[in-house]
Formats: C-alpha cells, structure tokens, sequence
C-alpha cells in the first residue's frame, strides 16, 4: 500500500512536468510550484472525512497504512520538485528533514510496543501535541491565503484546477484499475487521487523555494472545485 501511494505521488510528478509545457508564466519557480501541486495533493485531511463516513471501519486503518508512502513522497518528492536542479544541494540536505524522520521515528516506537512501555504522562503530552497539528496547521494556511489571488494568475490556476481534479485523477484511475488491486485498496487509492491540491502547499513553498501566493490561490480554487469534481467523480464511478 506504501508502494501504490508513492508512485501515485511520483507519477504526478512526471505528469507536472509535462504538462508544465502548458502553462502561461515562464517564471521558473512558479513552474516548480506547478510540478509540486501537481505531485502532491490533500492526501490526509479530506480523505479522513470521506473514509469515516463510507467506508467500514477497517478502512480507517488501512487508509493510515497507505498514506505512510504518501507522507514519504510529500517530504521527498514535494521537496525535490519545489527545490529545483539548479539548488540540488540544498534540496538533498532538506530531504533530510524534522518530519520525515520523525516519522519513521514514531514508526520504531510502534512497532517496539512502546505504547506498553513510555510513561503515561508522555504519552498524554504526545497525544495532546499530536491534536494540536491538525488546526495550527489550519491557521498558517488560512493565514498565507491573504491577497494570494491575482488576476494575472487566472489562466495557470484554471489550467492547474482542469489538471489537479479532472485529468491526473482519470490517469491515476487507469493506472489503479490496470493495476488489478483488491477492492478495497482500489478505492483507497481512488478516492486519494481525486483530492484537491496539498493544504499544506503553500507553507512549503516559502520554505523550499516554490511561490507561496501561487500554492495558496491553488489551494483555495482547488478546494472549492473540488466540492463539485468529487462528488461528480463518485456518481460516475457508481454508475
């Protein structure tokens, strides 16, 4: 499941720099932006909503198993295309980053039996911090969504919208369905490549070297479409 959810990432990658060709701007780093969001989208937080409330509840714990390649990806290749070829070394030391290895971090310690034996008031810290991510993360990103819209981005954000929710997903679902995957990693994997773009695009892009007002009109346009593209995508994938 790792596996699926990287390549799904990795794809996405190689299919921004095609369609990069598209795009109006020649700025080089509102490009890499473009490569990015197309590479990563809101892989966790929507999913979540949507998995709880559809799908039996050993989908919960499946869709966490898979996304451990899609949070990979996100620390890897999210970086690797916002940072560029012409600041290689700067990008492979941020591969190295807090997140990633806190991961497999947090990985070791659950597979030692660690919830066994950490005292519990760590525990209680740990698990309080953790409920705390979810929205201060929020609050940065609603924070980089002042004055992010301009009109000279019209066109590139339409383009990355058409791109992000119609024609990656439709190549994604080939991908998954030729894959010949059981039903219900399928449709984990169905409903991660619908997604909008990454929320937390934008704060990586002021950190990695991408164009942050660019990553936060994308966010927002995406977002909003998406409240139309996946329940279309639903409906005709029920059909």
């Amino acid at each position: 499941m790792p596996t699926l959810a990287f390549g799904l990432m990795f794809a996405g990658a190689i299919l921004g720099l095609v369609f990069c060709r598209g795009l109006k701007t020649r700025d080089p780093a509102t490009r890499r932006t473009f490569v990015h969001l197309c590479a990563m989208n809101n892989f966790v937080y929507l999913p979540i909503f949507i998995i709880q409330n559809s799908l039996p509840p050993g989908a919960l714990a499946d869709f966490f198993v898979f996304n451990l390649g899609s949070t990979i990806g996100f620390w890897t290749i999210g970086v690797l295309t916002l940072g560029g070829a012409t600041a290689w070394r700067g990008t492979l030391r941020h591969l190295v980053s807090p997140p990633l290895l806190s991961m497999f971090l947090a990985l070791a310690l659950s597979w030692s039996g660690a919830r066994d034996w950490l005292p519990l008031p760590l525990l209680g810290v740990c698990r309080s911090a953790g409920s705390l991510s979810v929205p201060l993360m929020l609050v940065i990103i609603g924070a980089t969504l002042e004055g992010s819209l301009r009109r000279a981005q019209a066109r590139d954000l339409a383009y990355l919208t058409l791109l992000r929710l119609v024609v990656l997903p439709l190549c994604f679902i080939a991908i998954i369905r030729g894959l010949r995957l059981p039903a219900e990693l399928e449709l984990l994997a169905i409903i991660v490549a619908l997604m909008p773009t990454s929320a937390v695009s934008p704060v990586m892009a002021r950190l990695y070297g991408g164009v942050p007002s660019f990553a936060s009109a994308a966010t927002l346009v995406t977002h909003l479409a998406s409240l139309v593209t996946v329940p279309l995508a639903f409906w005709w994938l029920g059909r």
